[in-house]
């Protein structure tokens, strides 16, 4: 999400678009702080769940919520691909064992879902009722068993060695990762890989795809160590990922590279890392930093300052819905106002919170609603990321660097991004920087048709096979 956010898009977005049509919003809104203690099996309510809304007109609007287990419970998404909104963050997920009493609290979409588990039906069923701005629908949500895996999702047993670990860091909480690995006595490459914007799992799920467990399985059987983990407070890691900015998650990513320094079966000149658009940022970041990074790869990578990202952003994802210059200026510029006001120091934070909620409640917003957006807009990631500048860090990496950008790409356009990236290596002398636009590819690097993200779904490659070729073949050529 950092995924949805979708688990690639930015949350900014969510702002955006809630301007034209209040369905979307971030997946890295709400996320849990802890581990948890225990994990409960029965009832097992982890998994999908789906049913049909009966509205006017005989349309059947189908809604689908995937329950995973959390810090401090569960934790939910909600899913409603006729309304674009995919994996949106369920506020709260409360499930009553003795009672069998399920309520999911979609906040977002000021609406809730309450129901019975029958868990004795087959399949499970959960019988209740779907509120929203006074309405009251019947709504049955049956347990789906039968989520397939997209073609390139590899499942075990692995030519190579799989093995879960955990990362210890300097902020005293640990990180959840898996380390693949050549099954053999050599030393190897290592490349540690970073999810992009909205907290995430390992394998940087989003939409049913699942980029990292792909790439992780083409490197390994090419010969490379790979780590990846979960996100700071997201599925089985520790820490606060709801309070955490670009720069904290840099602070893992170091306490990763760390950790890597202890294993025998790494070649410890040569490991480095590989980010997936805000997680490029972080690498770059890390790399900065740490001259022992041999190389870096930057996957759909913004190379604009945040606030200048998300306005072209903006722009390239109008453009391609039917928006007049008009509407699309208008859009850009309320955006810009919002952006600049939050970013305004000079004045309080509270000054700042009122001024949103006028401007967000001025355009239409209900106070309520506008009010979470104000919440997200001020939260620490948010500030931070448009804030940020890319070129700061990239203007000091003198390791060997992969750009790989799509030209359907419509969240990282790649025209302005990279040619920002290649002038910050460039200011440092770093000659040693591979640009590979790719025609045809979006965001997440699939083959595309708009570069919409309503296509991420939709399109059932999760990567395109050259990028995979491209990665393996290049870490292996910089680290002999």
């Amino acid at each position: 999400m950092k995924g949805n956010r979708l688990g690639s898009l930015l949350f900014l977005i969510a702002i955006l678009l809630s301007f034209v049509s209040c369905t979307s919003v971030e997946k890295a809104e709400v996320l849990p702080p802890e581990i948890p203690e225990e994990v409960k099996t029965v009832p097992d309510i982890t998994g999908w769940w789906e049913g049909s809304l009966p509205l006017p007109g005989d349309i059947q609007l189908l809604l689908q919520f995937e329950v995973v287990t959390a810090p401090d419970g569960y934790s939910s998404f909600l899913s409603i691909r006729q309304q674009a909104i995919d994996s949106l963050q369920v506020h709260t997920t409360v499930f009553d064992e003795a009672t069998g009493s399920i309520t999911f609290d979609i906040a977002a979409l000021q609406a809730t879902f309450t129901g019975l588990l029958d868990a004795t039906a087959s399949p499970n069923t959960i019988e209740g009722t779907f509120s929203q701005g006074g309405a009251l629908l019947p709504l049955v949500l049956e347990k789906n068993h039968t989520v397939s895996h997209r073609l390139q999702e590899v499942v075990a047993p692995y030519p190579y060695i799989s093995e879960d670990v955990s990362i210890p860091t300097a902020n005293g909480f640990s990180l959840a990762g898996t380390i693949t690995r050549p099954d053999d006595k050599a030393k190897h490459p290592c490349v540690i890989l970073v999810t992009g914007s909205g907290l995430q799992d390992r394998n940087e799920e989003i939409l049913g795809h699942k980029p990292f467990l792909v790439i992780a399985d083409a490197l390994t059987k090419a010969g490379i160590v790979v780590i990846r983990y979960d996100d700071r407070g997201f599925a089985q890691s520790g820490g606060d990922g709801k309070n955490a900015t670009s720069l904290d998650f840099a602070d893992d990513a170091a306490s990763v590279l760390s950790f890597l320094k202890t294993k025998e079966y790494v070649q410890q000149d040569t490991i480095g890392v590989l980010g997936h658009s805000e997680g490029a940022i972080i690498a770059g970041i890390l790399a900065a930093d740490n001259p022992s990074v041999a190389f870096v790869i930057l996957l759909s990578g913004p190379g604009l300052a945040g606030m200048d990202l998300v306005l072209q952003q903006t722009r390239a994802l109008v453009q391609g819905q039917g928006f007049s210059e008009e509407q699309i200026e208008a859009i850009i510029a309320t955006n810009k106002k919002l952006y600049t006001t939050a970013l305004d120091s000079s004045v309080s934070l509270e000054a700042r919170k009122l001024s949103l909620e006028a401007m967000l409640m001025a355009s239409g917003y209900p106070a309520e609603k506008a009010l979470e957006q104000v919440n997200a807009l001020l939260s620490p990631w948010y500030l931070t990321f448009l804030a940020l500048d890319p070129v700061t860090y990239f203007s000091r990496v003198s390791c060997p660097v992969l750009i790989v950008s799509g030209t359907k790409d419509l969240q990282v356009p790649t025209e302005r991004n990279v040619s920002s990236l290649q002038q910050a290596l460039a200011s440092n002398g770093n000659m040693e920087v591979s640009v590979k636009v790719l025609d045809g590819l979006n965001h997440l690097l699939q083959p595309a048709i708009t570069g919409q993200p309503t296509e991420y779904e939709t399109i059932e490659t999760t990567i395109d096979p050259s990028v995979l070729s491209l990665l393996s073949s290049w870490i292996l050529s910089v680290t002999n």
